[in-house]
């Protein structure tokens, strides 16, 4: 994909009165919310930084070339890529907790920017061993920085919960969609740059391909 193109996506993007109002939203709430950790989602308020990220995913998925995908974006957050998947021309929705399980900032940031960007989210919490309660079909289905794995705490999924998980996804998508999960590393468990157990990782790599925590499955 050629510089020109990027900037032509960027440049697009930027135009359209959503990315206004969103980038005004982004900044009361860069002023008004408490933080709660140094790294919490008040760091998804810097639009500029997270709008390169999401180009990056959505060049890496194919999706400037693609037409007309349906999307499913799960774990959506601030719906930022989502909204760069509708400025390409798909149809993109995401998936995210209540609002009112989210602590603090997340619930202020995660309930006030997708209405912004004009994302539709459904209000669900991703459980194990529970089907995914979202209609219709998906020519891809995304999440990006894995939380909803119970990450890092003493239930963290283990083979069974994404066994379960996975092939729900995959007969959510339509014939040669695309299921693309990014985890978050967990060293203190796995050992560096460690995701998963030996036995979970030898499984998404029977079904697709698994590379530093990047895991791609065709239906």
């Amino acid at each position: 994909m050629s510089a020109l193109i990027l900037s032509e996506i960027r440049a697009a993007v930027k135009r359209r009165d959503e990315w206004k109002r969103a980038t005004e939203v982004a900044s009361r709430l860069a002023r008004t919310v408490q933080g709660r950790l140094p790294h919490d989602a008040r760091k998804f308020l810097d639009l500029d930084h997270w709008l390169e990220v999401n180009l990056q995913r959505a060049q890496s998925l194919g999706l400037f070339q693609a037409v007309g995908c349906h999307i499913l974006d799960l774990g959506s957050g601030t719906g930022l890529f989502l909204f760069v998947c509708d400025t390409l021309g798909h149809h993109a929705i995401g998936v995210d907790l209540p609002s009112a399980e989210h602590p603090q900032p997340e619930r202020d940031i995660f309930t006030e920017m997708p209405p912004a960007f004009g994302i539709q989210v459904v209000r669900e919490k991703i459980e194990s061993f529970r089907s995914l309660n979202v209609s219709g079909k998906f020519d891809l289905i995304t999440s990006f920085m894995v939380c909803f794995n119970n990450h890092k705490l003493e239930n963290e999924w283990g083979l069974r919960e994404w066994d379960f998980f996975t092939r729900n996804l995959l007969s959510r998508l339509n014939p040669g969609g695309r299921l693309a999960l990014r985890l978050n590393h967990h060293e203190e468990k796995f050992g560096p740059r460690g995701y998963l157990d030996y036995e979970t990782e030898s499984f998404f790599a029977s079904l697709g391909t698994i590379d530093d925590g990047n895991i791609l499955i065709s239906a």
